[in-house]
């Protein structure tokens, strides 16, 4: 009987210590997600400035390209 309740007490320390290094996975995981979610926000942010500066650009070149057209 002794042995059976050490086996299982070994048995239910293993899981413990499994359980815990699971938990801490999970927590390096969810850390990993919120950093690549931060960063793809901030992509998100820059790539818009970009397109506002190149849609500004072409306007511009636009401009330029009929101005160059009138002084010919």
């Amino acid at each position: 009987m002794q042995l059976s309740v050490d086996r299982l007490s070994l048995t239910l320390a293993k899981a413990e210590e499994g359980e815990s290094s699971l938990k801490t996975r999970v927590q390096t995981l969810n850390h990993t997600l919120s950093q690549t979610n931060y960063q793809a926000a901030d992509l998100q942010q820059k790539l818009g400035g970009i397109e506002s500066a190149l849609q500004s650009s072409e306007a511009d070149r636009r401009l330029l390209q009929e101005k160059l057209e009138q002084s010919r």
